[in-house]
C-alpha cells in the first residue's frame, strides 16, 4: 500500500492509503460527497467544482499518515486530514 494525497486548489487536504494511483483516484471519486460535507475553517473542504488532484504523498505527509495509523488502536485510520477540520464525517484530523 502507498500513501496518496488529494489536493484541492493546489493544497494537500487529505492523505490516505491505497494500492495503486488508479485505486486512489477511484477512492477520491467515491468520497466526493464527504469532501463537500467536511468543514475546514468554517467552509466546506471542497466546493464540488474545483478540480481534485490525486498524487503520491510527499515524505512529510506520508510520515504524518504513518504516525496517525500507528496510533490508531482499532486500525480504522483510512484518511488523515492535513488541514484543520471538524472531522465530523470520517478520518482523523490532526491540526
Amino acid at each position: 500500500m502507498s500513501v496518496y494525497v488529494v489536493e484541492i486548489a493546489g493544497r494537500g487536504v487529505a492523505a490516505f492509503n491505497e494500492s495503486t494511483i488508479d485505486g486512489a483516484r477511484v477512492f477520491v471519486d467515491e468520497i466526493r460527497d464527504e469532501l463537500m460535507a467536511e468543514v475546514s475553517t468554517g467552509r466546506p473542504l471542497w466546493d464540488g467544482k474545483t478540480d481534485l488532484f490525486v498524487r503520491d504523498a510527499f515524505p512529510e505527509e506520508q510520515a504524518r499518515w504513518e504516525v496517525a495509523a500507528a496510533e490508531d488502536e482499532d486500525e480504522s485510520t483510512s484518511v488523515l486530514f492535513l488541514v484543520p477540520t471538524e472531522a465530523r464525517v470520517w478520518g482523523v484530523a490532526l491540526h
